[in-house]
């Protein structure tokens, strides 16, 4: 797995179309399972 830094987290916001497109379906998945976790974790966090 490649690291992931801000240069790359900022290429990521400003076309995350291309970025959903290069990926297969299963690296897909885990992207939006990673990141719905970790919404979750700071929702709860903050006491929402």
């Amino acid at each position: 797995m490649n690291c992931v830094n801000r240069k790359n987290v900022k290429k990521l916001v400003e076309d995350p179309l291309s970025f959903a497109m290069m990926m297969d379906d299963e690296q897909l998945e885990h992207v939006i399972v990673t990141f719905v976790s970790v919404l979750n974790k700071r929702k709860t966090d903050r006491g929402d």
